[in-house]
């Protein structure tokens, strides 16, 4: 990770045919803040000024701490969009329940895609 001028970067939904999946019963508990995110953008991508589309598959954990995230789809591969997107969401993601009314459980599948864009 490195510390660079604030890029632009998107937290796009998933692709339809990486999020086919039994419905989950958990959401983002954040927003993803651009500003706090920024840092995470790989040095060899920025000084390239390539930008990179991650799609990533996390499990979560009764406090909803992200975790095991893997990479799904990494475009381009080789510029460490993958790294950073799995380093980034094992520090920040967090999940809720859906229904308030009942606990947070332990789970899998949560997928999400990050569109990592350059503005240098």
């Amino acid at each position: 990770a490195c510390v660079a001028p604030t890029p632009a970067v998107k937290v796009d939904p998933p692709a339809a045919e990486i999020q086919a999946r039994k419905a989950l019963p958990v959401e983002w508990a954040h927003a993803f803040d651009y500003g706090i995110i920024a840092h995470y953008y790989p040095r060899q991508a920025w000084d390239a000024q390539e930008d990179g589309l991650v799609y990533a598959s996390c499990a979560w954990d009764v406090q909803g701490k992200v975790s095991n995230c893997r990479v799904l789809r990494e475009a381009p591969e080789g510029l460490g969009f993958g790294a950073a997107t799995v380093e980034m969401l094992r520090d920040i993601g967090r999940v809720r329940s859906k229904d308030r009314a009942k606990p947070l459980e332990p789970g899998d599948g949560l997928v999400i895609g990050i569109a990592w864009h350059n503005r240098g």
